[in-house]
This record gives C-alpha cells, sequence and structure tokens, in this order.
C-alpha cells in the first residue's frame, strides 16, 4: 500500500509545508469528538451528516467506495497523505486541490470500534517518504 501510495504523491508540490511537527489543526469532523487514538489513526465521532473537512490544503490522490457504499478519501500534502474512510458522501474527485477546512465530505453511519452503530469516520496520515508513521494526536494539539 505505501509502494502505490509512493506512487500517486511522487512530485507532488500540493500541501507541501505538511510535515510531522505540524500541529494545532481543526479535527475534520464538525463538532466532532475524538474516541480513540492509535499512533497514526484516530476515530472520531459526530453528528449525521455533518461535514468532513481537509485538515491541510493538498490534492485529494485517491477516492474509494466500498461495498457498503462508503468512501474513503486520501489527499496528498506533499508526501504526506491523510485518508479519511467510512464517508456517507464524498464531494471530491480524484486531481482536487483542496483547501486547509475546505469541505470534502460526510460522515457515515456504520458500526464503530465498540460494536455499536454511530457516526465516525477513520482518520490517518501516511509518510510516504520514511514510512514513518505520524501520531495524529500531535496534529490537533494546540
Amino acid at each position: 500500500a505505501i509502494a502505490e501510495l509512493r506512487k500517486i504523491t511522487k512530485g507532488n508540490k500540493s500541501g507541501d509545508g505538511f510535515n510531522a511537527k505540524t500541529h494545532g489543526l481543526r479535527l475534520p469532523v464538525a463538532s466532532g469528538k475524538v474516541v480513540r487514538y492509535n499512533a497514526n489513526t484516530a476515530e472520531i465521532v459526530g453528528s449525521k451528516g455533518a461535514n468532513i473537512t481537509a485538515i491541510y490544503e493538498g490534492k485529494v490522490v485517491r477516492i474509494l467506495v466500498d461495498n457498503t457504499n462508503h468512501a474513503t478519501g486520501m489527499i496528498a500534502h506533499g508526501h504526506y497523505v491523510s485518508v479519511y474512510s467510512h464517508l456517507s458522501q464524498i464531494r471530491v474527485k480524484e486531481g482536487d486541490v483542496v483547501k486547509r477546512n475546505q469541505t470534502i465530505g460526510t460522515i457515515g453511519i456504520g458500526v464503530d470500534h465498540k460494536g455499536t452503530m454511530s457516526a465516525y469516520m477513520q482518520f490517518m496520515i501516511v509518510n510516504t517518504e520514511s514510512n514513518a508513521q505520524v501520531d495524529v494526536m500531535d496534529c490537533f494539539k494546540k
């Protein structure tokens, strides 16, 4: 998966000011709350239909839709990729350049890590250059 991400982000300059020390970013879910951090991943809950926004400027490099009709959007910030999974709607397409805090979709409803139905999304950041994990909790600290 990292090799594929490395290939699709190669030469990307959009959002290349992002790095592992970037912090003070807004959560990608309007009025959302992180319920679980796990290294480079966060599970964020919100209200049904809440907007999902890009954490930083970048280029949409991949949109995937699974068999439950939930979407995953991947935005490249230089050689970093932010991944927004479990969206019910996606409002961007591959190749779009997005601004920081631009709406990219809406939150999905599904079974969370506790096995209950809720409005939530999975968020992660991948460093495609070194494959080193980026602690997403640090990105959101003020």
